[in-house]
């Protein structure tokens, strides 16, 4: 891991990524695994913060839950959840009440998930970092809206998730943490969310905040962020992003960002899970492999992860194929395979 955010290209390229709960519970069966993300050697491993005991209700129906933030979930049969009920109705924050970033039982679990996982790389995750957090208690399209009638109340809110951040941030660093996770999501399939301005005034300057305090403390930055993000990268390195996940092949030219940011910026992802570990046969996900790893590899800074958890409509056999060539790197590098 240490050479690859170094730059230095070795013959082991690291690699990390997360199932659903039934591709877990499927690993587990194929490989007679009792936790197959731990036993399958994925090199990163996340410690965040917990949910104090009591703080998240039941609602009543049996899939659906409630969040200590008040916001509404419901699940899929898949285990995926989405934000169902926004707390925040109208445009003041004086009647929320806030979760206590600080409050008993938080952070109990970690030392032990740490001492447990030593001979990894842990980065502590700050995740659901400032735009999603704000529209998961606002609601989506309230939200947008609220950026371009109420600008003032974003920002207000903004700063309130920021505090509550930074807050969490700290207690992570007081643990012998490798890195810093954050997780936000900037774009869909076709580019940006917002406007580059838009997230240039709301988001960037709160992400720098969180990222310098990460960077103070002598910590690589991770910034996991779904969709097309390219035209973000200048911003990011301006404020000190170090690794970008999860790099979706679908949106982003991987091969011209290794070009043109390959000194500078690490790659965590590039495997696509839309199309070739879902669509493809075993074969052409090796090929995708292969391609990945002679591209972004190439003088290191790249870390091998999906575009994304592997979702129950991948087969297993895709999947067995990719962590098979992942797991004997030490019998066959893959970035000395001849091409196919």
């Amino acid at each position: 891991m240490q050479a690859a955010l170094a730059f230095q290209e070795t013959g082991y390229v690291p690699y990390a990524f997360g199932f659903v709960p039934t591709v877990r519970d499927e690993l587990s069966r194929h490989y007679g695994m009792a936790n197959p993300f731990v036993d399958l050697g994925m090199h990163v491993f996340a410690v965040e913060a917990g949910t104090p005991e009591g703080s998240g209700t039941p609602v009543s129906r049996p899939n659906e839950t409630t969040d200590e933030f008040g916001v509404g979930w419901r699940f899929s049969p898949h285990g995926a959840r989405y934000p169902a009920v926004h707390p925040l109705q109208e445009t003041g924050l004086a009647s929320y009440s806030w979760p206590d970033p600080t409050a008993p039982g938080r952070f109990g679990h970690i030392p032990g998930i740490i001492a447990a996982h030593s001979d990894r790389f842990i980065v502590g995750a700050v995740d659901n970092t400032l735009f999603e957090r704000a529209y998961f208690l606002r609601g989506f399209e309230q939200l947008l809206t609220d950026m371009t009638l109420r600008p003032r109340f974003v920002h207000e809110l903004l700063d309130r998730i920021l505090v509550f951040d930074l807050e969490i941030l700290e207690r992570m660093l007081q643990f012998p943490i490798d890195g810093v996770w954050f997780g936000d999501d900037y774009s869909h399939q076709g580019g940006l969310i917002m406007s580059p301005r838009m997230w240039r005034i709301f988001i960037k300057p709160r992400l720098a905040c969180l990222f310098e305090r990460a960077r103070r403390a002598g910590l690589p930055v991770f910034l996991h962020s779904d969709g097309a993000v390219t035209s973000l990268v200048p911003d990011l390195l301006d404020i000190g992003l170090n690794v970008l996940n999860p790099c979706q092949p679908e949106v982003m030219d991987l091969q011209a960002m290794k070009r043109e940011y390959g000194s500078q910026l690490c790659f965590c992802g590039g495997i696509s899970t839309q199309h070739t570990l879902s669509h493809g046969g075993p074969n052409a996900v090796e090929d995708e492999l292969r391609c990945s790893v002679r591209t972004l590899a190439r003088d290191g800074g790249y870390i091998v992860a999906t575009a994304g958890s592997v979702q129950a409509d991948v087969p297993l056999a895709n999947l067995v194929r990719l962590l098979e060539l992942l797991r004997h790197q030490d019998e066959q590098p893959l970035n000395t395979l001849p091409p196919t």
